[in-house]
């Protein structure tokens, strides 16, 4: 009797065993190869981006904005992965996105509905609507940066390097996207100024956010958090008089419709 229940007793603590091994095993499994699971694993935080982060202090929206932007998808996770083999998709119609991909690496190249930033709107030609584009991306960076360090999310090709990326990789963080949050964010400057234009001006915010995911540099979900950034970062500054005093004058610099780039 003695020796029946020494047997049951080792019984029941292999299959404890065996069920615990088998479950943790279960719980940290990647749906996907993956070789680096963060960026600071494969990459290193340029200097200057930490010089952005310590401008939070005097950054007045910082709170609010920072907690409606959810966490990435877990490195390794079905929803991860899937978002990885997009990009992998993307790579076969890159061809021919090459060439808004390299010039829409500076923020002077931006055409967000038929304005380009830095050419139909600069110092000469549309100064407080520029002046009103700088001032918010002021606020903008500070939050994003600090969101890319808190989440430390890895860039697709140091997850899986049989990824090319069409240009050099940023040595910052992955999510969220910068410049789904900058393009969104001058789209709804510019739709604040030509309500009848939003359209045209999202749509062109969105292309810019998909450009970088075609390039291999980000996940669909950073591209959804950068625009949710800028919209939540918007509805703040529309709160403030400066900036709904800046944004009427500047419907005064867009009597023209603005010519056609191709």
């Amino acid at each position: 009797m003695i020796k029946m229940l020494a047997d049951i007793k080792k019984t029941c603590r292999l299959f404890l065993l065996a069920t615990l091994l088998t479950t943790g095993s279960a719980a940290h499994a990647d749906e996907c190869a993956v070789r680096d699971r963060s960026f600071s694993q494969s990459q290193t935080l340029e200097d200057r981006y930490r010089v952005i982060v310590d401008r939070l202090s005097e950054n007045p929206f910082y709170e609010k904005v920072q907690r409606t932007i959810p966490e990435p998808p877990q490195v390794g996770s079905t929803e991860f992965c899937k978002e990885l083999a997009e990009i992998k998709e993307l790579e076969s119609i890159r061809e021919k996105y090459k060439s808004d991909i390299s010039c829409e690496v500076s923020i002077s190249c931006y055409n967000i509905g038929g304005f380009v930033i830095g050419s139909e709107v600069n110092k000469q030609t549309r100064p407080i609507t520029l002046k009103l584009i700088s001032s918010s991306l002021y606020f903008l960076e500070p939050i994003l940066f600090s969101l890319k360090i808190k989440y430390d999310h890895v860039r697709p090709s140091y997850a899986d390097p049989t990824l090319t990326p069409a240009i050099d990789v940023p040595n910052h963080p992955s999510y969220p996207s910068g410049h789904a949050a900058e393009a969104m964010l001058i789209a709804e400057i510019l739709s604040l100024i030509q309500p009848e234009r939003r359209m045209y001006y999202v749509m062109d915010a969105e292309r810019i956010a998909k450009n970088r995911e075609i390039a291999g540099l980000h996940y669909i979900s950073d591209s959804s958090a950068g625009s949710q950034l800028a919209r939540e970062l918007f509805y703040e500054l529309k709160s403030t008089r400066w900036f709904m005093e800046f944004s009427n004058r500047a419907k005064s610099e867009f009597v023209l419709e603005p010519t056609p780039v191709p």
